[in-house]
């Protein structure tokens, strides 16, 4: 069984997320739009990013819950060495959950085949 938790190794914050919103690329689908850069670790980081205009507090923290999820129970489908940053985009909080990952998946590959 593979490793379901998201330890705090694998967590961005403050001024990385904006390094990579500077110069990181980007690769977007339907639900989801992905920043990477390389960051030289053995993992995946990742943050999470809703827009107020998704709707209140309630609803943004509730997809951001989405996504780190579909990132934690799909760590191996991201590839390791890349910090990525999701851009949740409409539609995202009612997609289904499978939908969301696949896409995650795929917004993540099409970000670092850029490079």
């Amino acid at each position: 069984m593979p490793d379901q938790t998201l330890p705090k190794i694998e967590r961005l914050r403050g001024k990385v997320v904006s390094r990579l919103f500077d110069e990181g690329a980007f690769g977007k689908t339907r639900l989801v739009i992905v920043r990477a850069l390389p960051n030289g670790l053995p993992c995946a980081r990742v943050a999470a990013i809703v827009a107020k205009a998704a709707g209140n507090a309630v609803i943004r923290n509730r997809i951001k819950r989405r996504l780190r999820a579909a990132f934690r129970l799909n760590k191996s489908g991201f590839p390791a060495g890349f910090d990525l940053v999701l851009l949740a985009r409409r539609g995202v909080d009612s997609a289904d959950f499978g939908d969301l990952c696949r896409e995650m998946i795929d917004a993540a590959s099409r970000a670092i085949n850029v490079k």
